[in-house]
């Protein structure tokens, strides 16, 4: 087993609460960014759900070509960026537990 580095400072391990307040101030650069990249990743898909119900609200099926071209933009725009904020959970860097370089999804 690889050996983690550690955060830097003493640990307060007088109960499990200030450990994990201890931990999270420590780490606060890290956790602020998780929580951006999941809220954006699940305003994406939740966006495609929205859009996908305006559109058939904005009756779809009366509409012309340009309508169906704007509705299907929005929907993909919104699917492509959930995606795009999907981790790698597939190949070789899954099964050993190490983020995949770069352009290397599967």
């Amino acid at each position: 087993m690889r050996a983690l580095p550690q955060p830097p400072g003493d640990p307060d391990h007088r109960s499990a609460d200030r450990f994990l307040l201890w931990l999270a101030r420590t780490e606060w650069p890290s956790l602020t960014w998780a929580s951006l990249v999941a809220s954006a990743y699940y305003l994406c898909t939740i966006l495609v759900s929205f859009v996908l119900g305006a559109a058939l609200d904005a009756g779809l099926a009366e509409g012309g070509y340009g309508t169906l071209l704007y509705w299907f933009a929005l929907i993909g725009l919104c699917a492509v960026g959930g995606a795009a904020l999907t981790p790698c959970t597939s190949g070789p860097a899954a099964s050993t537990g190490t983020p995949a370089p770069t352009g290397q999804c599967r």
